[in-house]
């Protein structure tokens, strides 16, 4: 599997969005100032303008991919593990499903280990 990631856009580029190209004025949080050659400008959120399917930054060479064979070669063992333990989590998390369904398992209902109860502050407190 290949990594490719996505494009970066900075101040000064050049980008076509919405079936123009734009200059890109500014870049503040996650909003992007765009200037057409005209002098029309449009100010849209980073994620919208990236997502758009005809989005290219122009005149410049895409980042190198990056092949994902062997990245995790060189980590010991415990921490290969404890991310092994995060990635399944994370996968739960964000889909509902574990990776892999342990036998019996019961769809919607959550493989990860239940919090101990919470205690309130005043619960913690020991009588003096």
């Amino acid at each position: 599997m290949t990594l490719t990631p996505p494009a970066v856009v900075r101040p000064g580029d050049r980008v076509r969005f919405d079936g123009a190209d734009y200059l890109v004025v500014t870049l503040a949080g996650t909003a992007v100032r765009l200037r057409t050659d005209d002098g029309t400008e449009a100010v849209v959120l980073a994620s919208y303008l990236m997502a758009s399917p005809e989005f290219a930054v122009l005149g410049c060479d895409r980042l190198p991919s990056i092949d994902s064979f062997g990245l995790l070669d060189g980590l010991p063992a415990k921490v290969l593990e404890d991310a092994r333990e995060w990635e399944r989590h994370l996968v739960e998390v964000q889909t509902g499903l574990p990776q892999q369904l342990p036998e019996g398992a019961i769809l919607g209902r959550s493989t990860t280990r239940r919090r101990p109860p919470c205690r309130t502050g005043n619960g913690r407190r020991r009588p003096s």
